[in-house]
């Protein structure tokens, strides 16, 4: 039961976050059927990043799992930041 909540609260946190992004942060006119995809591609990613950066601090350097919870989320905002703005909603025609 836990783990389904998780998923859906990931689905629901990710929708809203596309919704949220292409409308607000990066107004973008990108369609959805080549945005959506790259986004989910690139939450991916920022995920990986994540859960690798999280995984080295707490298990490799021995630190607090609330800090390096921390760092691995401060991490993954960056990737998936940046994936969105230089690929997911790139404004077309731009140099």
């Amino acid at each position: 039961q836990e783990e389904l909540s998780n998923l859906l609260g990931y689905i629901l946190g990710i929708s809203w976050s596309y919704y949220l992004n292409k409308k607000y942060n990066f107004k973008s006119s990108t369609v959805h059927k080549q945005a959506l995809p790259r986004f989910f591609v690139s939450m991916v990613v920022a995920y990986i990043v994540n859960i690798s950066i999280f995984s080295f601090f707490y298990r490799i350097l021995d630190i607090n799992v609330y800090v390096s919870t921390i760092v691995g989320g401060v991490f993954y905002t960056f990737v998936g930041y940046f994936m969105s703005y230089f690929w997911v909603f790139k404004k077309r025609g731009l140099k």
